[in-house]
């Protein structure tokens, strides 16, 4: 039986000893995973393909590629990620340090998921690495051959004390969250993010719990139809469905609705045939335990598209559930599978309504409190499609999820962003305060209105919002990844991953300045009104510009100074030249130019032998030999008796 206690400790002794805080040692482990990736392409592909049947193409996209751009990016990054920060200081802390600290936590746990089996590991793992951690990860046993893969292939690449794989299911992850670890990341259901937060809870252990929830996507009459039907499509069709921020169900108009179906049907014949069952770029189901849960789901409604399943090779086609009632199981609880049902409802406000179910939503009071003893929920992403700004808004606004992703599905994945999730769509119909208590951890938006796109962001709580498109917020590597309320709790993606790692340490840096002491001298007893007053000078707090950025201010001025002082030396050295008796000198001995007369043959004076010559006049010869010569009026100088002279006054 595998001792986690040693395995833990010997994580702890590896971070005790301070090699993971070099940042030349953090780079290289960095360097290390991605060369793990770069030359082991076939296999990763190979194990996705087995767990999921996942095509080339979508592994890429998906798995590989991304986790490479993100190591790229924290590779590139880290020097500067890790700088102590300086943020702002006030007039008391004038003559201080203030510096935020950017400190590992020490051991951390990564318990990965199934669904993205190689990013949703060591993608978390990356950003632990940068941050200067110790790292045990537990890849997820549904996906039995990424998970083999990542403990033969990890020892080879990096540090085999500092960075362990452990493998196991649910008794091996029970014994393992026994242990005290310094913070422990999660991704998966909500249920076992329960779990992992209250076995956290006995050591008082930080976490980052990715879950999920149901995603809405509103389409209004605004959006372009055939390119929302094909984003919202993709981003329910990809990896079957099994994606955390899958568009989970739609809002639209009855008419909409039509439409959408109609578009549905031949979009989905494109993309994968007649015989969508024979396509190589559909996945299919992970287990036969969640296919049967998802064939379950399948009763509800009228099937619109779709339908077809094949128990033996755990598949399910694209389907579109129409005429769903709020109470049908289907939207009870997160599908996590290609099945996509339609609810109608007539405007934004309806939409927000539906989302929220703690509120009910006014157009001149949008958010009033209702029911507030209703625990509820928040789905993990919110689609939403539509051009109007004003319904995306209304939207967003008045619902929470994750995130959102307006006008695509998926989308706002491949942003290296902070995803978070979220506590729970409300519904606002009180009879719909029963059913989907969540916020999502994405809204979708799909709209033209920005006054309905602004509505809605402001008005629905969510991990985060994707505008027109779906899933594609997660591809921008400057936002944040990650939920709210029961979709999730932090976020990471990008540098948002090394700080999810970091304790920011604060350090405030006094020396023995003894006009600091001075100013400071109050503090000390005996305390007096006088006291008193000078604290209150000192600590109160003062409009303007900060002092973080006075050296700013300097250099600013210094550059203004420095400009106008040299145009004053130019202008004075002008001045000097114009005084100047405009003659041409060469090793003390000169010729005299009339420069207002250089029509006019060069003349030979025999009292210039006796006046000295300067480089302005020298330049000013160059000048007047070079326009007489243009006119045809320049005299051979090889006749003229001017004294001893260099080579390089000879070539003039």
């Amino acid at each position: 039986m595998v001792n986690y206690s040693d395995i833990v400790q010997r994580a702890r002794n590896a971070f005790h000893s301070g090699r993971t805080k070099s940042v030349e040692f953090r780079e290289k482990q960095l360097n290390q995973l991605l060369r793990l990736y770069e030359e082991n392409v076939p296999e990763m592909l190979t194990a996705l393909s087995s767990d999921l049947r996942k095509s080339k193409q979508e592994s890429l996209m998906t798995e590989i590629e991304y986790m490479k751009n993100d190591l790229i990016n924290t590779i590139h990054n880290l020097r500067e990620w890790v700088k102590p920060e300086k943020p702002p200081k006030g007039f008391v802390n004038m003559l201080d340090g203030v510096l935020i600290y950017n400190d590992p936590y020490g051991v951390v746990l990564i318990i990965g998921a199934w669904n993205y089996p190689l990013q949703l590991a060591l993608l978390p793992m990356a950003g632990a690495i940068a941050a200067g951690n110790t790292v045990i990860l537990k890849p997820s046993e549904v996906s039995p051959a990424s998970a083999q893969l990542i403990a033969k292939l990890l020892p080879k690449y990096l540090d085999q004390e500092c960075f362990q794989v452990v493998l196991g299911a649910v008794p091996e992850t029970t014994q393992l969250l026994k242990e005290k670890f310094d913070y422990i990341f999660y991704t998966g259901s909500t249920e076992v993010g329960k779990i992992v937060r209250h076995a956290a809870n006995e050591h008082l252990t930080p976490v980052t719990l990715e879950l999920g929830g149901k995603s809405p996507v509103y389409l209004d009459n605004t959006a372009d139809l055939e390119m929302a039907v094909k984003r919202i499509m993709w981003g329910k069709c990809i990896n079957a469905g099994q994606t955390c921020i899958a568009p989970d169900y739609l809002l639209c108009s009855k008419q909409v609705e039509k439409e959408f179906v109609s578009k549905a049907k031949t979009i989905l014949k494109e993309w994968y045939g007649d015989k969508s069952k024979e396509s190589p770029d559909l996945c299919r189901i992970v287990t036969d335990r969640h296919y049967q849960r998802l064939v379950g789901l399948l009763k509800a409604g009228t099937v619109a598209v779709g339908g077809e399943t094949d128990a033996s090779e755990k598949f399910i086609s694209p389907t579109i559930l129409v005429d769903v009632k709020p109470t049908d199981p289907v939207m009870q609880e997160e599908i996590f599978g290609p099945i996509l049902p339609v609810v109608n409802v007539e405007s934004a406000f309806d939409a927000i309504k539906f989302i929220n179910s703690r509120y009910v939503v006014k157009e001149t009071d949008l958010i009033i409190p209702q029911l507030p003893d209703l625990e509820t929920e928040e789905p993990l992403t919110l689609y939403v499609f539509t051009t109007d700004k004003k319904v995306r808004e209304l939207i967003l606004s008045q619902t929470r999820s994750g995130s959102t992703c307006v006008n695509d599905t998926l989308m706002h994945f491949v942003v290296i962003s902070w995803f978070g999730d979220s506590l729970g769509t409300l519904f606002g119909v009180w009879f719909f305060f029963l059913w989907c208590r969540e916020k999502p951890l994405a809204f979708y938006i799909f709209s033209k209105s920005a006054k309905d796109r602004d509505l809605l962001i402001n008005n629905v709580s969510c991990g985060g919002v994707c505008c027109n498109d779906t899933i594609m917020h997660l591809a921008v590597e400057t936002l944040p990844f990650g939920g709210v309320g029961n979709s999730g709790i932090g976020s990471y993606h990008g540098k948002y991953s090394f700080d999810t790692f970091t304790h920011k340490k604060s350090c405030l840096v006094k020396d023995f300045n003894r006009l600091g002491e001075k100013l400071a001298a109050s503090r000390y007893p005996p305390y007096s009104e006088k006291k008193i007053a000078m604290l209150g000078f000192l600590l109160k707090k003062r409009a303007g510009v900060s002092l973080k950025y006075l050296p700013h201010l300097v250099m600013f001025g210094l550059g203004i100074a420095a400009t106008f002082g040299f145009r004053a030396i130019a202008q004075s050295l002008n001045t000097l030249d114009s005084q100047q008796p405009q003659s041409i000198r060469m090793n003390n001995h000169c010729l005299d130019i009339n420069l207002k007369n250089l029509d006019k043959p060069l003349e030979y004076s025999e009292h210039s032998r006796q006046q000295p010559c300067n480089n302005s006049q020298l330049r000013q010869w160059e000048l007047a030999t070079t326009l007489n010569s243009d006119s045809g009026n320049l005299q051979q100088l090889s006749t003229l008796t001017v004294g001893t002279c260099n080579n390089s006054q000879l070539r003039q």
